[in-house]
């Protein structure tokens, strides 16, 4: 059994992509983009149309080239922002962010 060797299928872990952009970061943009462009539609004017296109294109050009290469880019870009928000705190204290599964508390 010393030459066992239990291959690592990488395709089981890659997210499903539509234009090379993973579908969650695609639908998210998409959905926030378009409502929006409706919203300022309804309260402005139809040309607000122009503007909400304006911003998806290049998001979407940008998240395609991000995620070229590695397509967990923007997974790790998001648990980035993640983690950051929610530890917070830390960087108040001592100057750095510092991440642990436990929520260290003053015992009485």
């Amino acid at each position: 059994m010393d030459d066992f060797d239990d291959p690592f299928f990488r395709g089981c872990t890659r997210p499903a992509t539509l234009l090379g952009i993973p579908l969650m970061p695609m639908v998210m943009v998409t959905l926030a983009c378009a409502l929006a462009g409706v919203w300022l539609a309804y309260l402005f004017t139809a040309y607000a149309l122009l503007g909400a296109a304006t911003v998806y294109i290049p998001l979407v050009l940008e998240m395609r080239a991000a995620t070229r290469k590695d397509d967990q880019r923007l997974r790790q870009l998001w648990l980035r922002v993640r983690m950051r928000l929610l530890h917070w705190s830390s960087r108040l204290r001592w100057g750095a962010y510092s991440y642990s599964p436990h929520n260290y508390q003053r015992r009485s």
